[in-house]
């Protein structure tokens, strides 16, 4: 979510940024609207997008059996571990979200009603296709869909009520109702975003610009108009209001005209837009692990990894056959360093006192199976479209910094699982696009993990990794449906 959050501020600032020193000026005010429009909601769906989705995000290779049963082994050796999870403050804001959300549509509600409350008093009749409301409320004339509200025509000169009747047909006409509805329903659902108020301000000053070319080439006469309206009370916010937008910029915007050459500057909308298709998307390189030697950088993060072990041949005990059998091993390289800071393994740290004031054998603070619990869930959806089997996910490493969250992770990709005791050929390799999906799927999920309670050595919070058997058979699909394991 938070990644999703900075690629849509990005591509809103960067787009008002090109709007505020190119365009706002201009007097191509049908273009200036789209362009607005559609970079608000491009803004909102982009970061969502995937263009490019493919096999570069898996990383590592897929562990084979003798890895496997090593893992096991170590498993085995292992210290337990209990879960503890912080959801605290993203609770917080979670509920503080919501409570913004309803106090928005609140207001909003609020706001119509007061225009259905004027409709309802006032003294209504027919003036063409125009339901035009008296309401003697000393408000300047405002409109929605084909409804006239002011405060009494009689106040008007027979020129001015023309002003006024073809003001606000340009408004209905040009449809500036589907705009009020778009930003009024972002309001609620992004009501802590400040851009989408600028957004807001810059529609309707542009909505008033295209109503203002009803002037007739009068800009004089229709500007004291302007000024004597701006005297009076203002209207709802969904609402198209004569004197809401500031009066000295629209009497300006009157008699402005811009040049051919000006008119270049809306082909800046084609770069703007694959600037943002490349950085702001969700494309593959958002979660690209970039490696050189045993140096890897991922999302800002810099690691540094140990070389790999030599190979060497281990002797196990079949526990089905009971004869012993000779397999080569070798360890994988392991993470030492998170930006030059050392990275614990979780059997190295020192555990957290638990409920009753003793010394915890949990070092780490929470169980790995609470993440495995975490991924599956989050992932049954995407899951179920493989075929009725026992499945693993592979992984080799998952580092956790010193706040908690998920930093650095290894993901393989999803196989069928194979006992490494038995005599099963090899399995099928899953169909490429599901795996793609899923690979997706995973990275956004662990990305965007709550954060544990972080490891400690000597009461200070340090980085730590889990090891790679944290995946070993971790689900089922049985009749479409996920069953953990």
């Amino acid at each position: 979510m938070l990644q999703y959050l900075l690629n849509l501020t990005a591509t809103w600032l960067l787009s008002l940024l090109v709007f505020e020193l190119f365009l706002k000026k201009e007097t191509y005010h049908a273009y200036n609207r789209i362009y607005l429009l559609s970079t608000f909601l491009i803004g909102i769906f982009l970061p969502l997008w995937g263009w490019n989705t493919d096999s570069a995000i898996i990383t590592g290779t897929v562990q084979n059996p003798i890895q496997q049963l090593a893992a096991v082994k170590q498993s085995i050796a292992g210290v337990s571990q209990h879960s503890n999870f912080s959801f605290t403050w993203q609770q917080f804001l979670w509920y503080a979200y919501i409570v913004g959300v309803i106090v928005s549509a609140c207001l909003l509600i609020f706001d119509f009603s007061k225009i259905v409350v004027l409709y309802q008093v006032g003294n209504k009749y027919k003036k063409g296709r125009w339901t035009v409301v008296e309401t003697v409320k000393g408000h300047a004339p405002f409109s929605i869909f084909h409804i006239l509200f002011v405060d009494s025509k009689e106040q008007y000169t027979t020129e001015q009520w023309k002003i006024i009747l073809d003001h606000e047909a340009q408004h209905a006409e040009l449809q500036h109702i589907i705009d009020q509805l778009i930003l009024q329903l972002s309001r609620i659902i992004f009501w802590f975003h400040p851009l989408v108020y600028i957004y807001n301000s810059r529609l309707m000053l542009l909505h008033e610009y295209q109503a203002d070319k009803v002037s007739g080439g009068k800009p004089a006469v229709y500007g004291k108009f302007l000024v004597e309206q701006a005297m009076l009370h203002t209207a709802p916010r969904l609402a198209h209001s004569f004197n809401r937008s500031p009066i000295k910029t629209r009497i300006i915007m009157l008699s402005r005209h811009s040049s051919f050459f000006a008119k270049t500057k809306t082909i800046l909308f084609i770069p703007l837009i694959f600037i943002c298709a490349v950085c702001f998307s969700k494309n593959q390189y958002s979660n690209k692990i970039e490696k050189n030697g045993n140096i890897a950088t991922y999302r800002g993060n810099k690691f540094e990894f140990s070389e790999a072990g030599p190979k060497d041949t281990v002797i196990v005990l079949d526990p089905v056959t009971g004869k012993e059998k000779t397999l080569i091993a070798q360890k994988s390289p392991v993470p030492l360093k998170i930006n030059g800071e050392r990275i614990y393994n979780y059997n190295d740290l020192e555990g957290k006192k638990n409920e009753m004031g003793k010394p915890s054998n949990n070092p780490a603070g929470f169980n790995k199976d609470n993440i495995k619990e975490y991924l599956i869930t989050n992932l049954a959806g995407d899951l179920k479209s493989l075929l009725d089997n026992d499945y693993t996910m592979d992984f080799n490493y998952i580092v956790i910094d010193k706040n908690g969250k998920i930093v650095y992770f290894e993901y393989s990709g999803v196989r069928i699982y194979r006992d490494p005791w038995g005599d099963k050929p090899e399995p099928k390799k899953i169909d490429k696009v599901i795996q793609d999906k899923i690979a997706n799927k995973v990275y956004d999920i662990l990305n965007n993990a709550p954060a544990h309670s972080p490891a400690t050595i000597d009461g200070n919070d340090v980085p730590f990794y889990l090891v790679e058997n944290l995946f070993i058979n971790p689900f089922t699909i049985k009749n479409g449906k996920v069953i953990k394991l």
